[in-house]
């Protein structure tokens, strides 16, 4: 029993950050992600983030480095890593 809660707490701990929908909701609307991105996602002129599977890290690291003329940067100092993480559970409620 003790080897199993020791594996689960470990996988749990190395999954990274649960995210709060609610708090990513929030961040989206105030950061202005809809006036690209549409308010479900898929109705802006930018490209579609409804129904987005990327990994936590993977999301993190485009919000760093968007490779792309119209969508700002995002450094650490803009976003945390939280902050990125309840915006990505929010994005995947789209």
């Amino acid at each position: 029993m003790v080897i199993v809660c020791s594996l689960l707490a470990t996988v749990t701990a190395c999954s990274g950050l649960e995210g709060d929908p609610q708090k990513g909701e929030r961040w989206y609307n105030m950061h202005n992600c809809d006036g690209c991105h549409g308010p479900s996602g898929n109705d802006g002129g930018s490209p579609s983030i409804k129904g987005l599977t990327m990994s936590d890290a993977a999301f993190l690291r485009r919000l760093r480095k968007t490779d792309s003329i119209t969508m700002p940067e995002f450094p650490a100092s803009k976003i945390s890593k939280q902050d990125a993480a309840d915006l990505l559970a929010y994005i995947k409620t789209l």
